[in-house]
């Protein structure tokens, strides 16, 4: 994962790989103004058993923050131990958003994601396609702050490209 910056600049988001003995990658919000910085998620990657280098994580960790600074999200591919009789997904892979503040206290966790969040230009709402493994993708809005989610169906096959 590339850094990203928050539109002031004030903060830095970054993935980790190899934490917690090597089984674990995470996010971590550094805060250049105190110099400090905190995990504010750690998860086992789905890639855990099949690769051992932290510079294949880039492509499974990413975060994106609102053109205003207010939030960033996460979109992560993390490996669930699960019943796969209790879930839509393949076994194992798990496709997780996460929103978060500034100060890193998650706001919203979005399960079974599809694609990578794009923030609406003004910072309103992000969208994200998703997959209920049925005949339609779908678009879900999540609006900031209030966090609630409309559903926007897609025509059959298609895929989200970009959020502009």
């Amino acid at each position: 994962m590339s850094p990203s910056w928050s539109p002031d600049g004030k903060h830095i988001t970054w993935g980790l790989a190899h934490l917690n003995d090597g089984r674990d990658a995470g996010i971590v919000l550094i805060n250049l103004q105190t110099k400090s910085a905190k995990i504010v998620n750690t998860f086992q990657p789905y890639w855990m058993n099949i690769i051992q280098s932290p510079y294949e994580m880039h492509a499974n960790t990413s975060t994106f923050w609102s053109p205003d600074g207010k939030w960033f999200a996460s979109a992560t591919q993390e490996h669930i131990s699960r019943d796969v009789n209790n879930w839509a997904g393949p076994a194992g892979l798990y496709s997780v958003i996460r929103v978060y503040d500034p100060a890193g206290i998650e706001v919203i966790k979005i399960d079974n994601s599809f694609s990578l969040p794009f923030w609406n230009p003004d910072s309103s709402s992000l969208a994200f396609e998703y997959n209920d493994y049925e005949d339609f993708p779908l678009i879900e809005l999540v609006e900031a702050g209030t966090w609630r989610i409309r559903v926007l169906n897609l025509p059959k096959n298609s895929e989200i490209i970009d959020w502009r």
